[in-house]
């Protein structure tokens, strides 16, 4: 089964970006796979800051939920995330008021470029893989917010860090597509139901990174 279609970001004077998405999926299987082409079909390279904003929520998350992300390096975005960046890895229980926790994860992947992560709740025996080439999108970023009402996670690829188009343009390092250039993410989500596939996961989550 496939759905595909296309967008396009136009103004006179202005961008012409076009977007043409596919969701695809085998009956029977338990994944579905994302890809997006994204084209620069103007005279001008243009930028394109993407982010992938993966949310998850009760009653997927809980405190039994445990993300296994090949890091390198944790790194709180800002105040209120500092001193939590050792529990990144586990969800804690709601807190009434608490802001919002955000990592920049300096991530693995193989030599391909190819890497995933995996959120487990051990107490529903089920779980979630997301896999992804780091050609185009080489940054992860972990939103937490363990705020009452607001209980959500974010696991989040990217290809520009959440600081904004003003800060990356200050530093002449905003991510621009040249002219009639195409880039491609293909994301896999994979669902993991009952131990044998979560442990199968883990297993080779641990044999990768």
């Amino acid at each position: 089964v496939k759905i595909s279609g296309e967008m396009r970001e136009a103004a006179l004077f202005g961008e012409n970006l076009v977007l043409r998405r596919s969701i695809e999926t085998i009956y029977g299987e338990k994944s579905f796979t994302l890809t997006d082409e994204f084209e620069n079909e103007s005279f001008r390279p243009e930028p394109l800051m993407l982010l992938y904003h993966i949310n998850m929520g009760w009653p997927f998350l809980d405190e039994s939920m445990k993300f296994y992300i090949p890091t390198k390096k944790v790194t709180p975005r800002n105040s209120d995330a500092e001193g939590h960046e050792d529990k990144y890895n586990v969800m804690e229980a709601p807190i009434d008021n608490e802001p919002e926790y955000v990592f920049f994860h300096d991530i693995k992947a193989s030599p391909q470029g190819n890497t995933e992560v995996i959120a487990v709740n051990n107490n529903l025996k089920l779980g979630l893989k997301i896999s992804w080439n780091t050609e185009f999108l080489p940054h992860f970023i972990q939103w937490k917010s363990l705020a009452s009402g607001d209980y959500v996670v974010g696991l989040e690829p990217a290809n520009s860090l959440v600081n904004g188009r003003k800060w990356y343009e200050e530093q002449n390092r905003i991510h621009k597509l040249d002219p009639f250039a195409k880039e491609k993410n293909i994301i896999v989500f994979t669902i993991l139901d009952g131990e044998s596939e979560i442990n199968s996961a883990v297993n080779a989550f641990n044999q990768k990174f």
